[in-house]
C-alpha cells in the first residue's frame, strides 16, 4: 500500500510539474493565433506537402490529400528518426551535435524574426534593421547558450518553450487544408510504432542511451529540474535503476514522441545518476541487491514535440474562434498527459506520450464544433437556457 501511495504521489507530482510550461506553450500559440492575422491566414504550402486541397474538391479529394500530405511528412519523420539513431549508436556525437544546432539556430533567428516582424505590424511600431538586427543577435544567441551550453535552468525552459511554440505556429501558417488533422493522427500512429515494438528506432536510441550512461541531446526535451536526482552507492542492475520520466521526441530534430521510465547520467564521473524512485519503499527481496542513495532532485522531461504537436492541436482549433470547442481541447490535451504518466507510474516502460492527448483532442474537436456549438448556438437565439 505504500508503494501505490508513493506512486499516486510521484504521478501527481509529475502531471503539476508538466502542466505548467505545456500550458504556457499552448496559450501562447492560442494569444498569437488571436493576435496576429499572419497565423490566421493560410501560407504557402511546405515542401513536404504537394496536394493542396481546393475549394471546389470533393470529400474525398480533400481527405486523401491530407492523409498524402500527412504520410509524406511522417516518411521524412521516419527517414530522419532512423539517421538520428544510427548516428547516436555508432558514436557520431558531433555530428548530431551540429545537426541539432542547425535546427535551434533556424528556429530561433528565422522563425523569430517572421514573429518579431509581425509583432511589431500588429504594434503599429516602427522599426529599422539595425535595431531588429541588434535584438535578434541577442535573443537567438543567448537561446543558443542556454540550449546548447549552460544557462541557469529557467532560462533553458523558457527557450524550449519559445522554439516549441514557434514551430507550432509555422505548422498551423503553412499546413494546407485538413492536414494538420491528419498529421496528428498518423504521427500518434507512429509514435506507438518507435515506442512500443521491439524494433522501435526511439526505444533503441533511450536504451543505447542507458546502456551507455550518456544524455541524449538537449535540444530534444524540456526538463523541469536539473539532470541529478539519485546517487547510488552500490551497484545495482538495470532494472533497479528506472525512475526518471524521460520523454524524447522530435520536431526539431524530427523524430517521433515518447516517455521514458529510465536513467539518465552526466558524462562526468563525479555527476552519475543513478535516477531510482522505488529506492525507499520497495519491500527487501532476497534476489535483488541492497541500494543505499541519497535523493537530490528527481525530475520529468519532456519531448519537444510533445509540446508542439499538443499546441498545434489546440492552436488549430482556435483558429475557428469556437471558445467552447478551443477549451474543450486545450482540457483534453491535458487529461491525455496526465493518463499517460498514470500509465507511465503503472507500467514503468516505455510510453508513447501523443496517443492519448491526441485522440482525446480530436475527439473533443470534431464532437464539440459539430455537436455541441451548434446546440448551443439554437439554444441562444431561442433564449433557452438549460
Amino acid at each position: 500500500m505504500v508503494l501505490i501511495e508513493e506512486d499516486l504521489q510521484y504521478g501527481a507530482e509529475s502531471i503539476i510539474m508538466l502542466f505548467i510550461p505545456v500550458s504556457i506553450c499552448i496559450s501562447f500559440v492560442i494569444a498569437s493565433v488571436q493576435a496576429l492575422d499572419f497565423y490566421k491566414e493560410e501560407g504557402l504550402p511546405l515542401p513536404f506537402t504537394p496536394f493542396v486541397p481546393e475549394e471546389k474538391d470533393e470529400v474525398k479529394d480533400t481527405l486523401w490529400k491530407s492523409l498524402a500530405n500527412s504520410l509524406i511528412i511522417v516518411g521524412v519523420v521516419i527517414i530522419m528518426t532512423i539517421l538520428l539513431f544510427l548516428l547516436f549508436k555508432y558514436r557520431c556525437y558531433k555530428v548530431c551535435a551540429f545537426w541539432m544546432f542547425l535546427a535551434t539556430l533556424l528556429l530561433l533567428f528565422i522563425f523569430s524574426y517572421i514573429y518579431y516582424s509581425e509583432f511589431c505590424r500588429y504594434l503599429n511600431t516602427a522599426t529599422d534593421f539595425i535595431s531588429t538586427g541588434f535584438n535578434l543577435w541577442n535573443f537567438g544567441l543567448m537561446g543558443i547558450l542556454a540550449i546548447h551550453w549552460k544557462s541557469p535552468l529557467i532560462v533553458q525552459q523558457f527557450y524550449l518553450i519559445v522554439v516549441s511554440a514557434l514551430m507550432a505556429l509555422t505548422f498551423i501558417k503553412h499546413l494546407p487544408g485538413w492536414t494538420a488533422w491528419a498529421l496528428l493522427i498518423v504521427i500518434s500512429v507512429w509514435d506507438l510504432i518507435a515506442v512500443l515494438t521491439p524494433k522501435g528506432p526511439l526505444k533503441g536510441l533511450v536504451n543505447i542511451s542507458s546502456e551507455r550512461r550518456e544524455n541524449l541531446f538537449p535540444a530534444l526535451v524540456y526538463s523541469s529540474t536539473p539532470f541529478s536526482a539519485v546517487v547510488a552507492t552500490s551497484s545495482t542492475s538495470q532494472d533497479d535503476i528506472h525512475t526518471e520520466v524521460y520523454h524524447v521526441s522530435t520536431a526539431t530534430a524530427a523524430s517521433g514522441d515518447h516517455v521514458y521510465n529510465g536513467n539518465n547520467y552526466d558524462d562526468d564521473s563525479t555527476n552519475l545518476a543513478y535516477m531510482n524512485r522505488f529506492i525507499h519503499s520497495k519491500p527487501d527481496r532476497k534476489d535483488e541487491p541492497k541500494i543505499s542513495s541519497t535523493i537530490y532532485n528527481a525530475g520529468i522531461k519532456l519531448g519537444l514535440g510533445d509540446f508542439i504537436f499538443y499546441s498545434l492541436l489546440v492552436g488549430k482549433v482556435s483558429q475557428l474562434e469556437e471558445w467552447n470547442t478551443t477549451t474543450a481541447c486545450f482540457i483534453s490535451v491535458l487529461i491525455g498527459l496526465s493518463l499517460t504518466i498514470l500509465l507511465l507510474v503503472l507500467y514503468e516502460q516505455a510510453l508513447p506520450a501523443l496517443p492519448i492527448s491526441v485522440f482525446f483532442g480530436v475527439a473533443f474537436y470534431f464532437g464539440g464544433y459539430y455537436t455541441i456549438d451548434p446546440f448551443v448556438s439554437v439554444c441562444v437565439s431561442r433564449q433557452a437556457f438549460i
